[in-house]
């Protein structure tokens, strides 16, 4: 016997020997979530409560269930990992994973904490939702080059109309040089315009990426459960 299908690791022995025993008497005894039947109640809580992190919410689907609430928690992992499901906290967006690294952060600081925590936000094809990481996607690495090298030269344009605009301020200049002040600072502005505008693009398209990934996992997710039917 199994302590539970998902974990896939034998019982101890003293607990084998029992459920052994009570088996040859006629009595059927179950081991584990699954085959208690509190996945649902525990997922359900879960939705409810909006939170698989909160020791405050285990303790509370402890009770429901009967189980003591860290050994439920732990056990729930396992069944999630064993269906290749996501064991990370979910958030519903970027902004709220974000503002949660924060809070850790504060958090660790108040506590004289430390220990290296999560920094940044990835979005998870499996579950649809948010999760935190250490590590900096890819993805992420090239756009954020991107904008910072335009971001630079947005920089280095800004100082050079200073400069032109403080030539244009000395009235000692003649007047050539201050008509090709002017046209250089047009220049300039235009040119920053057209930076911020390719700045602007490339977050539409990463979020629109974003986007595209999820309804194409929806799509697949449909697909299978459709053919599940």
């Amino acid at each position: 016997m199994k302590s539970d299908g998902e974990i896939n690791k034998p019982l101890p022995p003293a607990i084998q020997r029992l459920a052994d025993a009570m088996e040859k008497k006629g009595v059927k005894i179950k081991f584990g979530l699954e085959q208690q039947g509190h996945i649902d109640t525990i997922e359900k809580m879960l939705d409810e409560f909006g939170s698989a992190t909160s020791e405050y919410i285990w303790e509370k689907i402890g009770k429901e269930i009967g189980w003591c609430h860290k050994t439920a928690a732990f056990y729930y992992i396992e069944y999630l990992r064993s269906k290749g499901k996501c064991v990370k906290a979910k958030y519903a967006s970027e902004r709220f994973a974000m503002m949660d690294v924060k809070r850790i952060k504060k958090r660790n600081e108040a506590d004289g904490n430390p220990r290296k925590i999560p920094e940044y936000a990835y979005f998870c094809t499996i579950c649809n939702l948010w999760h935190l990481t250490k590590q900096k996607q890819k993805g992420d690495e090239k756009s954020d080059k991107a904008i910072a090298t335009l971001e630079e030269k947005i920089k280095t344009l800004n100082s050079e109309i200073d400069a032109l605009k403080r030539l244009h301020s000395k009235e000692d200049k003649a007047d050539r040089v201050l008509v090709k002040a002017d046209a250089r600072v047009k220049e300039i502005a235009g040119q920053v315009k057209k930076q911020n505008e390719i700045i602007k693009k490339l977050r539409e398209d990463s979020e629109g990426l974003i986007c595209k990934n999820i309804q194409l996992q929806k799509k697949i997710d449909q697909h299978e459960m459709d053919k599940d039917k």
